[in-house]
């Protein structure tokens, strides 16, 4: 169902590793995720299922911002799709926006990249290309509008301190040289979202990573919420239930299912880690 393709190297601080996807006519449960990413559908395509109760169609090709609430989505037979993320907090070297704008929203490709690729992009919808084919265009199509060997991001920065991103903010600040607004305003101004939102992120991500990694055995849960700084266990099931739609319990009862709409979270773990977190 899916194939990892890593970033061409002039690119590597910019982007995680791509994904091929074959979804044919099924449907995906997709949780909030932090990274802004790129997607373009080479076949078919799919629709969001919105507050309204309603599918909406997804365009061919668009740039996702940040998203704190999980969505569901379904696809049309026959879909061939390549997905990439942003490393986080690189949205506005990478492409000159503001990520703070983009929270819960999309941009169609052809406003925010050059038109001239976009178009070059697309004709390996309309020409119906081989899968081979059309993931080199997505690579040309990446290569002629991202900045290459981008270095000196304050992302990279506070990347190297995460394991001090539930320290107290005065912590932080001061590892990093920072004062306390400075740093307040450089996060947001990276990441689109207040320090606040990325340690909650970052907490149900790595506690995510764990038990898809781990199935824990019967009575661990409450072990595994401490562990990665919930209250309790009912604190934690209440972020997964806002970010992924589910409390681990029913997450994990669900991935074991034939449920084809948990295809995400059946991935292997390795993958898993390599396509959507920073290491």
């Amino acid at each position: 169902m899916y194939q990892i393709v890593d970033p061409d190297p002039r690119l590597s601080s910019l982007l995680l590793p791509a994904m091929v996807l074959h979804l044919d006519g099924c449907s995906g449960n997709i949780p909030a995720a932090l990274s802004p990413s790129l997607h373009f559908f080479l076949r078919g395509g799919s629709e969001i299922l919105g507050h309204d109760g309603e599918y909406h169609p997804v365009p061919d090709a668009y740039l996702l911002g940040p998203f704190i609430e999980h969505f569901h989505t379904r696809y049309q037979p026959g879909t061939v799709a390549f997905s990439v993320c942003f490393r986080p907090g690189v949205l506005y070297e990478a492409c000159g926006i503001h990520p703070a704008g983009l929270v819960g929203a999309y941009r169609l490709l052809h406003e925010v990249f050059p038109v001239a690729a976009c178009e070059a992009l697309m004709q390996a919808r309309r020409q119906q290309v081989s899968v081979s084919d059309g993931l080199a265009a997505f690579q040309a199509f990446l290569l002629a509008v991202l900045p290459h060997s981008k270095t000196g991001l304050f992302a990279d920065v506070l990347m190297k301190v995460q394991h001090k991103i539930f320290s107290p903010m005065l912590d932080i600040a001061e590892t990093l040289g920072f004062g306390q607004r400075q740093l307040e305003r450089r996060v947001m101004d990276a990441f689109g979202l207040p320090l606040r939102d990325i340690r909650r992120m970052s907490r149900y991500g790595y506690s995510m990573l764990y038990l898809l990694s781990k199935r824990p055995a019967h009575g661990e849960l409450t072990q595994i919420a401490q562990e990665f700084g919930y209250y309790d266990q009912a604190h934690m099931a209440r972020e997964f239930v806002s970010l992924i739609g589910h409390s681990p319990t029913q997450l994990l009862q669900k991935i074991a299912s034939d449920d084809p709409a948990y295809w995400l979270f059946r991935i292997a773990a390795p993958d898993f880690q390599r396509l959507f977190y920073v290491t």
